[in-house]
C-alpha cells in the first residue's frame, strides 16, 4: 500500500481525498445514534415506570390508539360515574395479580368461571386544585384531534428490561410476559398524556416537561376491559 497523493491496494487507486471522505462517512455511521425524538422521550418515560422495582416489560413496538379515548368517553357520562374518576400520583400498572387472557380463555372451553379482583384505589389521590389542572389539560388536549403519531419503540433508547417486538410475535409467543400496548402520545409543550393497557387492565398516566425532561407525574383511576 503506497500513501501520497493517490494511494493503491489490490490493483484499484484511490484519491486521497476521496478515502478520507469514505473513512470519516464510515465512523460517522457506525457510531453515531440519533437522540430520541419529543414523543420518544414521552414513551420512555412511562416505560421507565412500567419496568421501576425491577420488573420486566414486553411492549409492542409500535404506538396505537388515542391516548384520551377512555378519557373523552368518560367526560361525557353523567355525573355520578364522572365523580368516581380521579387522579392519583403514578405507579407502574401490573397485570400479575389478575388470570392473563390465555388463562379466561381457557375457563370458558371448559365452562369454569373466573373472577376479576376489584380494582382498588392505587395510591392516595392528588389534591384537589391538581385534579382540576389534569383534568383541564386532558379535555384541552383530547379536543385536538389528528395530532398523535406512531411512536416506534426501539431497542437503543428503550429503558433497562424493556423488550418491544413486533406486534405479531407478541400475539403468537408468550414467551415474554406481561405483555403491554401504549398508545400514541397526546401533547403540547409541557403536558402529555398516554394510556397503556395490559391483559385486562387500562391506565392513563399524565406527564409534564421539566427543564427539558418528561416526567410522568400522575394517573388517573384504572379501568377493566
Amino acid at each position: 500500500m503506497r500513501w501520497n497523493d493517490d494511494w493503491s491496494a489490490n490493483g484499484r487507486t484511490w484519491r486521497r481525498p476521496a478515502a478520507t471522505a469514505l473513512i470519516a462517512l464510515a465512523m460517522l455511521s457506525g457510531c453515531s445514534t440519533q437522540p430520541p425524538s419529543e414523543r420518544e422521550r414521552i414513551a420512555q418515560s412511562v416505560l421507565a415506570l412500567l419496568a421501576s422495582n425491577d420488573r420486566t416489560v414486553c411492549v409492542d413496538s409500535a404506538t396505537k390508539d388515542d391516548a384520551l379515548k377512555i378519557f373523552s368517553e368518560m367526560a361525557r357520562a353523567p355525573l355520578a360515574a364522572r365523580d368516581e374518576r380521579h387522579w392519583y400520583a403514578p405507579v407502574p400498572l401490573r397485570p400479575d395479580v389478575h388470570p392473563p387472557h390465555r388463562e379466561l380463555a381457557g375457563s370458558e372451553l371448559v365452562d369454569r368461571s373466573q373472577t376479576l379482583d376489584q380494582i382498588l384505589p392505587q395510591s392516595a389521590q392528588l389534591p384537589p386544585l391538581r385534579q382540576e389542572q389534569l383534568d383541564a389539560a386532558a379535555l384541552r388536549l383530547a379536543k385536538a384531534t389528528g395530532d398523535e403519531e406512531t411512536v416506534r419503540i426501539r431497542s437503543s433508547w428503550a429503558p433497562p428490561r424493556v423488550t418491544p417486538r413486533w406486534w405479531p410475535v407478541n400475539r403468537i409467543s408468550h414467551s415474554c410476559w406481561p405483555l403491554f400496548v401504549v398508545s400514541d402520545p397526546v401533547l403540547d409543550h409541557r403536558t402529555a398524556f398516554v394510556t397503556v393497557i395490559s391483559e385486562h387492565l387500562g391506565a392513563l398516566y399524565a406527564l409534564e416537561k421539566t427543564g427539558g425532561r418528561w416526567t410522568v407525574v400522575a394517573e388517573w383511576s384504572r379501568w377493566l376491559y
